[in-house]
């Protein structure tokens, strides 16, 4: 078993994940030692909106699993914090935190590849000090400037140009985020029929070949600014598509919006879940 130095105190509370070999997104990643030279990678990620990967044990014979200590984050996922969807100000706090990480993270050349509601983790749920962090990090590839990435994880909430199987770099994080904006605007997710017979990666496909997001513009009472910027960000052009720093100096983070105002989330919203030390979605805290 190879472990990392550990930053452990003892008595400290933390959330473990186990990656068993046939789970894990890379192929690479069956060889222990690139494995282990990738987690040392996301061991050094330090930003206020990226859960903390503490510690890590690799275990080189059988069950090769991987198992990861990380930061604890109490209050559960967006989708369970925002269960009716946000308006417009809480989704721009949740949008400027996601791209500030993603900013971190592409300076440091690395790509999460797996932005979607259920990955974000909430730690405050008042308004006024809302406060979350990206988790995690199974689908992560290090790439370095310039370099495209062509073995993309389907998910969801992936781009164009990764459903076909094109060369996508760190701007299909982007457009992940700007679908995790959509869901919080419209209250659910922009994911294909299910009726089609057609395979789930051809229905992706299709679909993001026909969406121009209307629904942004229609009952929302976005502003402009609002609009414009989560559209941009699901360009279906690469090329066309800001990156996070981009996203970060539009102007829908500069224009004012009405005060959120105190927190109203009740102590029975945050502690919903249970005891946290048995939470668990099936997502893990990565």
């Amino acid at each position: 078993m190879r472990m990392s130095r550990s930053r452990l105190a003892v008595g400290t509370t933390v959330a473990v994940k186990i990656i068993a070999e046939g789970h894990c997104a890379d192929k690479r990643l069956s060889d222990r030692k690139i494995q282990a030279r990738e987690l040392d990678t996301i061991l050094n990620l330090e930003h206020t909106n990226i859960i903390q990967l503490i510690d890590y044990a690799v275990y080189d014979a059988p069950p090769y699993a991987t198992l990861l200590a990380l930061e604890m984050a109490w209050c559960g996922t967006i989708p369970q914090v925002f269960n009716q969807g946000a308006d417009e100000a809480q989704c721009r706090a949740v949008i400027k935190q996601i791209l500030s990480a993603l900013e971190y993270l592409h300076d440091n050349s690395i790509i999460h590849r797996d932005i979607e509601p259920e990955n974000i983790l909430v730690i405050d749920p008042c308004p006024a000090s809302f406060y979350c962090k990206i988790s995690d990090f199974t689908h992560a590839k290090r790439v370095t400037l310039g370099q495209l990435s062509e073995d993309y994880q389907g998910t969801p909430y992936m781009s164009l140009e990764c459903a076909r199987g094109q060369q996508c770099d760190h701007r299909t994080d982007v457009f992940a985020c700007g679908k995790v904006a959509f869901w919080l605007l419209n209250g659910e997710a922009d994911t294909p029929e299910s009726g089609s017979n057609a395979p789930p990666l051809e229905r992706i496909v299709a679909h993001l070949e026909s969406q121009n997001y209307e629904g942004l513009r229609r009952g929302l009472g976005c502003s402009p600014p609002c609009t414009a910027l989560i559209s941009n960000m699901l360009s279906n052009s690469l090329s066309q598509r800001p990156t996070a720093r981009d996203c970060l100096q539009h102007e829908w983070f500069t224009t004012q919006l009405p005060d959120p105002g105190s927190c109203t989330t009740s102590l029975a919203t945050i502690t919903q879940f249970g005891d946290p030390r048995e939470f668990d979605d099936g997502h893990g805290f990565v």
